[in-house]
């Protein structure tokens, strides 16, 4: 007598097999609530192995697909370490087809979308507020204008020490005193920072 043995098949089938037609009721069920609440958009289906989810998807299917719906499915039990990655590129493959190679734009932004989701792309805003006070602003500008005023000063009082003749004596005390206030301004700044 030979012994065979018998497998029983794993893959799902399209229709439900059971004469109380439990899978198919689930799955009108689920339909339903898609069709009436416009807000639901994702459902996840748990069960043991074996328990008819994927059967149960199936009869899904064929019964919202008609009325406009796309379906995406995934199966988490084949990516137990990758669950997240395998998710989203499961997603991306169906839009991807959903959008057609030539909406570029749409395909960026998916592309964009998609490196944020995985972790591959980190973009953040930054507020920043300026802490210079008045007092400084007014300070940086005196040392430039000062700055300026340093040449001229030096040039007429060295000139006005060597006793030259014709020497533009209003212009050169101009110059010596914008030094001199400017200089004056910048140490008050500095001193009013201090308080």
């Amino acid at each position: 007598m030979i012994n065979t043995r018998k497998y029983q098949n794993e893959k799902p089938v399209d229709a439900d097999l059971f004469e109380g037609q439990g899978h198919k009721q689930v799955a009108q069920a689920i339909a339903s609530v898609l069709l009436s609440d416009s807000s639901q958009h994702i459902i996840g289906i748990e069960g043991n192995l074996g328990s008819g989810k994927s059967t149960v998807i199936s009869i899904l299917q064929q019964e919202i697909v008609e009325k406009g719906y796309h379906v995406v499915t995934f199966d988490a039990d084949q990516y137990h370490s990758t669950l997240k990655p395998a998710l989203i590129q499961n997603i991306e493959t169906e839009l991807k087809a959903l959008i057609g190679t030539k909406e570029k734009y749409k395909l960026d932004k998916l592309g964009s979308a998609v490196d944020t989701a995985l972790g591959k792309r980190l973009e953040y805003t930054k507020d920043t507020t300026s802490h210079i006070s008045f007092s400084a602003i007014i300070f940086a500008f005196s040392l430039g204008v000062s700055a300026l005023q340093v040449k001229p000063s030096l040039k007429f009082l060295a000139e006005l020490a060597d006793g030259l003749p014709n020497l533009d004596k209003l212009s050169g005390w101009l110059a010596v005193y914008r030094f001199i206030r400017i200089a004056f301004i910048s140490i008050y700044c500095l001193k009013s920072r201090r308080v």
